[in-house]
């Protein structure tokens, strides 16, 4: 039958979404880790079982799934269904706890105290404070402790249907395959991203023309992404300005292949492309600050200015990164 995630929050099939956030938050509460310090291996099972029901519940378009096809369903095993096209990735239970409470700790203080406590995971919060050197590729680094939308006091969590998944390319992005070994024909194909596999850590792909569904690694992968904006070309002044959509990638050079809106394509090293807001990027070629190297993150945000990404790697994690210290 596969689990009752109903049973698991203690709801009726019928409950609202705040009857379900409701739940959640007094289980999550009463489970977390940190405050069962004598049954920690129980409480981190039972912390993570509750997260994972909270996270089907609280999202219509899974609950529907779960409603009508029960766990099976959601692994992609639902009666004429599209075997594994809805396989999904169960966020981390912390991750869960964090984004719900804003990232602040519900446990330090119910009158909104002001800096210090923890992050939700029991680790010392910053503050907001930055760390790290200026120079040689350091990032600059940030802790979201201070997120507006916290308990802050009596208040309650804010309303979302589901906490964002910053380290994950997101469904329904398009992509270009290269650098298959085993399947080489599938190289240079259009495809989407229709979900995650967060054990084996694969993507599972769509391709466009074909419709075959595969499983792939991240670096077999390069994002589309559209609205991309170029800069500080001294070669061609000409470009400066202009928006595209990158369409690949050159792997000996490490250029991207963009194709401009207005025409034309052109292949530009990573410090001369700008990519939006949301895109989801590994950090690459940190000099100091190495641990980063290989991560995935959000771009939140860019600073003209000194032409830095403000980049989300973690629930109460942000690295302020040159251009050419981000790959899409």
């Amino acid at each position: 039958m596969g689990k009752d995630y109903y049973k698991i929050l203690g709801v009726g099939r019928n409950s609202t979404d705040k009857e379900i956030k409701k739940a959640y938050r007094k289980l999550a509460l009463k489970w977390h880790p940190d405050k069962n310090p004598d049954n920690q291996e129980a409480a981190q099972e039972k912390f993570k079982e509750i997260a994972d029901a909270y996270q089907i519940l609280s999202d219509p378009e899974k609950k529907k799934l779960y409603d009508q096809y029960g766990e099976e369903g959601l692994q992609g095993g639902m009666p004429g269904g599209p075997g594994g096209a809805s396989n999904f990735q169960f966020t981390d239970a912390s991750e869960i706890f964090s984004q719900f409470f804003g990232g602040q700790d519900p446990f330090s203080s119910f009158f909104g105290g002001q800096g210090g406590g923890t992050n939700g995971h029991g680790s010392p919060r910053m503050g907001g404070q930055s760390f790290g050197g200026m120079g040689g590729g350091m990032p600059f680094m940030f802790n979201m402790g201070g997120m507006p939308g916290g308990m802050g006091g009596f208040g309650g969590p804010p309303d979302q249907k589901k906490p964002p998944v910053y380290n994950i390319i997101p469904e329904n992005t398009p992509v270009l395959i290269h650098g298959l070994t085993g399947a080489p024909r599938h190289n240079g194909c259009l495809a989407k991203v229709v979900g995650h596999d967060g054990q084996k850590n694969r993507y599972l792909v769509r391709t466009d023309q074909t419709r075959e569904s595969l499983a792939l690694k991240v670096h077999n992968l390069q994002q589309l992404t559209k609205g991309v904006r170029i800069l500080g070309v001294q070669s061609k002044p000409h470009l400066n300005g202009q928006c595209g959509t990158i369409v690949g990638i050159d792997r000996i050079s490490q250029r991207y292949q963009l194709s401009l809106d207005h025409g034309g394509t052109v292949a530009l090293r990573k410090e001369n492309v700008v990519l939006p807001e949301n895109t989801r990027v590994e950090v690459v070629g940190l000099q100091k600050g190495t641990q980063y190297n290989g991560k995935w993150g959000n771009i939140l945000q860019f600073d003209p200015t000194d032409q830095r990404y403000l980049v989300q790697i973690g629930p109460s994690q942000q690295l302020r990164l040159k251009l050419m210290n981000v790959a899409a």
